[in-house]
C-alpha cells in the first residue's frame, strides 16, 4: 500500500475572492488581485490543477491611492497646458493696455511641451520618468515664477501697471498639482 500523504499536495487560494490559483501566479486569474501572501492548506486531493486550463487575462486593479494621485496629475498637465494660452499678463499706460501670454513671451512652449509630456506618463503610468519630469516642470515654474516678480520688482513705481492674470495662476496651479500627483502616484 501508498504512503497516505502521496495524494495530499499544496493548494493556493487567491486571499481576496478565494480562487484557487498556482503557486507561482502573480495575480488571481478572477478577481486581479496581486498575490503578495499565500493562504495554503494541505489536502487530499487526486486532481491535480490543471495548467492546460486558460483563464481570461485581467489588468490588476489599481489602488485608490495612484488613481487619485493621476487624477490630480492630469488636471496639473491640463492646468499647465492652458496656462501656455491664457492671458499670463497685463500691463495698462494712460488708457491703453496690453495683455501677453506664455506663448507670447516665448516660454509657452516649454510650458505646452512639458504639459503634454507630462500628461502622457501620467496616462501610461510610468512612474520614474514622471517623477523626474515633475521636478522638470516645478523647476520650469520657479524660473518663469522668478522672472515675472524680477521684472515687476524692477519695474519700481509702475509696477501698479502691470497685474498677474489667470495664466500666470494656472501655471503655479499646474506645477503644484503635477507635483502632488506624482508624489501620490509613487505611493503604491
Amino acid at each position: 500500500m501508498g504512503d497516505a500523504n502521496n495524494n495530499k499536495q499544496e493548494v493556493f487560494y487567491c486571499t481576496s475572492c478565494g480562487t484557487r490559483v498556482r503557486k507561482n501566479d502573480m495575480f488571481c486569474p478572477i478577481c486581479g488581485n496581486r498575490i503578495d501572501g499565500y493562504e495554503y492548506i494541505q489536502v487530499e486531493d487526486s486532481t491535480p490543477y490543471n495548467d492546460a486550463v486558460s483563464y481570461p487575462k485581467q489588468e490588476p486593479v489599481e489602488k485608490q491611492g495612484s488613481s487619485i494621485g493621476k487624477t490630480i496629475g492630469i488636471i496639473g498637465a491640463l492646468s499647465l497646458i492652458a496656462s501656455a494660452f491664457l492671458p499670463f499678463a497685463s500691463f495698462e499706460v494712460l488708457g491703453f493696455g496690453e495683455t501677453i501670454t506664455l506663448l507670447d513671451g516665448g516660454d509657452g512652449i516649454f510650458f505646452l511641451i512639458a504639459g503634454i509630456i507630462v500628461l502622457i506618463l501620467f496616462l501610461a503610468n510610468s512612474k520614474v520618468l514622471l517623477f523626474f519630469t515633475a521636478v522638470a516642470v516645478g523647476g520650469l515654474s520657479y524660473f518663469e515664477y522668478n522672472a515675472t516678480m524680477e521684472t515687476l520688482n524692477e519695474m519700481g513705481v509702475f509696477a501698479g501697471l502691470a497685474d498677474k492674470q489667470v495664466g500666470f495662476y494656472a501655471m503655479i496651479l499646474g506645477a503644484v498639482f503635477v507635483a502632488i500627483g506624482a508624489l501620490l502616484s509613487q505611493v503604491d
